[in-house]
């Protein structure tokens, strides 16, 4: 029986979280240009969903690529990253990639653009000289997280953002976004990725099950009703059910249609793509 209020990890203890923190509230106060490449997969476009869906409440010049499977195959490439040097992006996020994207995201023809990691896949020794790397397998991270999906960095980074946000005064003149109405599409990430559904990863689940079951994401409950599923959703449903329909969109179709679907709330958007 785990208590979202008691049992919530700390995310203090993620290396390079700080930093992150700290340049991302610049490019926030200074109106800058935020670049997201995520992985294609569940995992990947969760975590750009819950990305896109924070920083969205304080700026609209996000620009999200997701890279297409067929073509440019698995995490940041050099096609991508000149795409996002020709929008003028100021600060980039990988999510759930960009760890041993050596040469790529730190080549130095890109040195105009920090860029931030967040992923949870296995680091080598040498790491990308970038602004930030949090991922709890670097081989110099502490944190017991290890078992984390990227989705469940990624809201742990929300969750140090919106504490520092909160110790800055930011939210008397802005809403203050509510994490846990995130923790549906944490839930769907972290079951398709096949961590081990122990300690946080457990909790995440559970309460991203009851949300689930309150349909309040419209694009899940769009996949859930498609699928027919009658019950309330298991977390075998969204393994075997529904996680396999977002993953199909890269394999058929359009990588980028996975990530429209889960951030968008427009309701033909969200029955066209799930179609």
């Amino acid at each position: 029986n785990p208590n979202i209020n008691l049992d919530i990890p700390n995310p203090n203890k993620l290396k390079d979280i700080d930093k992150a923190t700290t340049r991302i509230i610049e490019a926030i106060e200074k109106k800058q240009r935020i670049g997201i490449i995520a992985d294609y997969d569940v995992d990947g476009s969760t975590s750009a969903s819950i990305l896109y869906k924070f920083l969205k409440n304080f700026t609209h010049s996000i620009f999200l690529k997701t890279p297409n499977r067929l073509v440019d195959g698995y995490g940041p490439n050099i096609k991508l990253m000149k795409e996002m040097l020709n929008n003028n992006i100021d600060l980039l996020f990988t999510l759930d990639c960009g760890t041993t994207s050596n040469h790529i995201i730190d080549n130095k023809e890109f040195e105009k653009i920090d860029v931030i990691v967040i992923d949870h896949h296995l680091s080598e020794i040498n790491l990308p000289n970038v602004l930030a790397i949090i991922n709890p397998n670097r081989f110099d991270d502490n944190s017991d997280y290890k078992q984390l999906a990227a989705v469940g960095v990624t809201f742990l980074f929300l969750m140090y953002l919106r504490k520092k946000l909160r110790e800055l005064n930011f939210f008397r003149e802005n809403k203050e976004p509510n994490l846990l109405a995130y923790l549906d599409l944490v839930a769907l990430g972290t079951v398709c990725d096949v961590v081990e559904l122990k300690n946080y990863n457990r909790l995440f689940v559970k309460k991203g099950l009851e949300l689930i079951h309150k349909r309040y994401h419209k694009g899940i409950a769009k996949l859930i009703d498609n699928s027919k599923i009658s019950s309330s959703p298991t977390s075998q449903d969204l393994g075997f059910i529904v996680g396999p329909q977002i993953n199909a969109a890269s394999r058929i179709d359009d990588s980028s249609l996975a990530s429209k679907l889960l951030i968008s709330n427009d309701i033909e958007q969200i029955e066209s793509i799930s179609r």
